[in-house]
């Protein structure tokens, strides 16, 4: 539905007389649909991480009793504002510069300070009105950015249009439903040289829909209509932020987060700032409103947030850090080389040097649908993940199959994933066609939208289902990670019956495969889709017999520590790199015990395991995808890799693959923990 001005001045008229205390005002030309939110697999998804439990072991048991989910705001806080500065509002403004003590608004010294105010309605983020001011200290460097954030649900239908805007133009407070506030600088530390990183803050408006007190700290948002989820995850997801972080618990039961990187500083996230798109922001004929009103103030917060992209570059240069190097050109270039000129203007149609053959599909699909995240992703050991360039991009080809089209997970944004699928100026069957995926275009030529069902099998290539005496093991299966699946269609078959069946059980999708003979078996997964249709997928597994050449260890026996198990797996190759001795220090994981005066090392370490395990989509694990370079084919290692997707390359053959992916499917059992008096001397604390 099109926002044309009969239609605007029609919802004007009814929230004069019960919304807004004022009439709308005349908006600028931009002329904006109102998002139809085409289907995904999970609804709920959007402003979420693919692994939406990272770091708590099966079936919810967490070790010592720390829920890495529900602690998760609990810790962040206390981890980044140890002492209570900044848990409200007015404290977080004072700890800034914003205001006095007494509330007033505070000098901004213009030898050392850069402030600005800007009003605009964002319409491919959330949607909202926002109030939006910035504080940049540029002696010390220090960014801080808050908005109050606008949005009106009284009709319904409609919460994401151009009346969120109308709201913010009438300062209409009730809603005000929150405040999204961001600090770049080196808080807690205050020691010179302590390393500046980006914090993220919520706070309660003053509105109806506020969740809490006005200007109250809070754990949980709900930015998108679509469901509370945990600070600052919903927040981070967009800003290149990694959501495998740690909570750790203190002798005094004290909850805070490890750093993001061994070695790091805790509370770092590697999440950053983002840059503001102009060209899709929505302006007013009002004073003060106005496009013409607000560009230079947008300009100067893009160049404060600039010099953080450039600070992270001079002192972030572990191989495990962000390559900010994209995001800066990006930036850069939108503004002619130097924003800090106010004569560059936005230029919204810059193509980095990357994409300069492929102009047209980055400024109609990559560059406002995916670099907009993925710039602030990549890290300096592997930045392929950031697309710099058609050709990185194109490597991940199956991997956008599957998660733009096949699975309806990406963009992870709301209005995001909408403008993708409906917006005019651009059509998605120019990505897949780009890509070579030509199953993923119609006979209209128009891309064939997610929806239709689609079978997943997540089954082990190789497994042993007899024993030494010829009794039937189990071997795990699962469906989870099927797409847009009824949950009552799973239907499971194996051929040759004569010699094995296959029991439903537990979980959505999951299965036990029995055998009474080793040999090949061939399984079949069928669903029925959840707005029709149905679909199948085959997979081949080989079964041994315990003592058999070639024969995994049982299924029910891996364990991560112990003889056999998944750590000594992951001793040789893996910690060639994923040690501290290395010269690739500051990486996510460590496959060595770490020290703690308050916990087991090794506990640890099995931890930060499980928090790159996917339970309810096996194959997506991080932990199984990594050491085989992100192969998108069990039966297909070799040939189904991503390009530079590993920095170590591909590790894992068939047979390693299949014990990792069945430890997965069996409950990623952690074994007996080995005493933590064996841990290495030497090695790194778990926590500064």
């Amino acid at each position: 539905m099109k926002y044309a001005s009969e239609v605007m001045r029609s919802m004007c008229l009814i929230l004069v007389s019960t919304v807004l205390l004022a009439g709308c005002r005349g908006g600028d030309d931009t002329d904006i649909a109102e998002p139809r939110f085409p289907l995904t697999s999970d609804p709920d998804a959007f402003a979420a991480f693919l692994n939406t439990a990272p770091g708590v072991p099966f079936q919810g048991a967490g070790v010592d009793e720390i829920d890495n989910v529900a602690d998760f705001p609990e810790a962040y806080y206390n981890t980044i504002d140890p002492d209570d500065t900044r848990d409200t509002f007015f404290k977080w403004r004072l700890a800034n510069g914003f205001i006095n003590a007494d509330g007033s608004e505070a000098d901004c010294n213009a030898s050392d300070c850069v402030q600005t105010h800007v009003t605009f309605r964002d319409t491919k983020d959330l949607g909202y009105g926002r109030n939006m001011f910035m504080r940049w200290n540029t002696l010390t460097g220090d960014v801080a950015v808050y908005v109050e954030n606008f949005q009106v649900d009284a009709v319904p239908g409609v919460p994401y249009g151009p009346l969120n805007f109308e709201a913010l133009v009438n300062d209409d407070r009730q809603w005000n439903f929150g405040v999204n506030a961001i600090e770049f600088s080196a808080f807690p530390a205050t020691d010179a040289g302590a390393g500046k990183f980006t914090k993220f803050y919520n706070f309660a408006g003053d509105g109806i829909r506020a969740n809490g007190v006005s200007g109250s700290l809070q754990h949980v948002v709900d930015l998108d209509g679509r469901g509370l989820k945990s600070m600052p995850g919903a927040c981070i997801v967009c800003h290149g932020g990694r959501g495998r972080t740690l909570v750790v618990e203190d002798a005094a039961g004290t909850k805070t987060l490890a750093p993001t990187l061994v070695g790091g500083i805790a509370g770092d996230v590697q999440a950053h700032l983002q840059t503001i798109e102009f060209d899709t922001l929505q302006f007013a004929n009002e004073p003060g409103f106005t496009r013409e009103d607000n560009e230079d103030g947008i300009r100067l917060i893009n160049q404060a947030i600039l010099s953080t992209y450039e600070y992270r570059a001079a002192n972030f240069t572990e191989q495990g850090d962000w390559n900010p190097q994209l995001a800066i050109d990006t930036l850069r270039g939108r503004y002619n080389g130097d924003p800090s000129n106010p004569a560059n203007r936005y230029d919204a149609s810059f193509v980095p040097a990357g994409w300069s053959a492929n102009q047209n599909l980055y400024r109609t699909s990559m560059g406002p649908n995916c670099l907009v995240c993925h710039a602030l992703r990549g890290t300096r050991s592997n930045d392929s993940v950031a697309f710099p360039s058609l050709a990185s991009f194109s490597s991940y080809d199956e991997r956008v199959d599957h998660l733009i089209f096949e699975q309806g997970k990406m963009p992870l944004g709301l209005l995001n994933y909408s403008d993708f699928w409906d917006s005019e100026d651009k059509d998605p069957a120019t990505l897949a066609t780009a890509l070579g995926l030509t199953n993923r275009v119609g006979d209209d030529q128009k891309a064939v939208r997610p929806g239709a069902p689609v079978a997943i099998i997540s089954a082990p290539p190789l497994a042993t289902g007899l024993d030494a005496s010829g009794a039937s093991l189990a071997i795990a299966l699962t469906g989870s990670g099927s797409a847009f699946a009824r949950e009552d269609s799973y239907r499971w078959q194996v051929s040759p019956s004569e010699t094995a069946t296959i029991e439903s059980g537990g979980a959505v999708g999951d299965a036990t495969l029995r055998v009474t003979a080793a040999g090949s078996y061939t399984l079949t997964l069928t669903v029925d889709g959840k707005e029709g249709g149905s679909d199948s997928a085959s997979q081949s597994i080989q079964v041994f017999a315990t003592g058999d050449a070639g024969a995994p260890q049982p299924a029910a026996a891996i364990r991560y520590f112990g003889a056999g198990g998944i750590d000594e797996l992951f001793v040789g190759e893996c910690r060639t790199c994923h040690a501290p001795d290395t010269a690739y220090g500051a990486m996510p994981i460590h496959y060595s015990a770490c020290q703690s005066e308050d916990f087991n090392g090794h506990e640890f370490l099995y931890r930060s395991v499980l928090a790159r395990v996917n339970f309810d989509a096996p194959l997506d694990s991080l932990f199984l995808r990594k050491p085989t370079n992100g192969a998108t084919d069990p039966l297909d290692l070799a040939q189904s890799q991503i390009d530079g997707y590993h920095a170590g390359g591909a590790l894992l053959d068939e047979s390693e693959y299949s014990t990792v992916l069945s430890w997965i499917l069996n409950g990623a059992p952690a074994g007996n923990l080995p005493d933590a008096s064996t841990i290495d001397s030497n090695a790194p604390s778990c926590t500064p």
